[in-house]
């Protein structure tokens, strides 16, 4: 938590909660957010496994993207997901974005494989 509050107050933004309306349950974060050491700036999505295949993840990563690029003014985005996030893969590819690069050893992901799907601003 302190990470994510740490880079609101530096950055100017951050991830946001998800809460699911019908229960009032947290169920995971999304947001744009570039972390030191971070190849580019990111809008990126957790949603606990108990919600996923709902379309949270899609639905507050289209609009987090509109916001980055439209509020923001940022002119690329990424995702950085994980070679094998399959889920994470088709939300990114539903969202607009496409693979882009591969990405080694980016904390805190360590020896995981990963790849930057994004977009450029239309």
């Amino acid at each position: 938590m302190c990470t994510l509050i740490g880079h609101q107050a530096v950055r100017g933004y951050g991830f946001w909660a998800v809460v699911e309306k019908a229960s009032g349950k947290f169920i995971g974060r999304v947001g744009p957010w570039f972390p030191e050491g971070w190849p580019e700036p990111e809008v990126g999505w957790t949603i606990h496994r108990d919600f996923t295949r709902k379309g949270y993840a899609k639905e507050a990563g289209a609009a987090c993207v509109d916001y980055v690029f439209n509020t923001l003014g940022w002119s690329r985005v990424i995702h950085v997901i994980a070679e094998d996030n399959i889920g994470s893969i088709k939300t990114a590819e539903a969202i607009g974005s496409k693979r882009m690069y591969k990405i080694d050893k980016l904390p805190p992901f360590g020896d995981v494989q990963c790849w930057a799907y994004g977009q450029t601003r239309s």
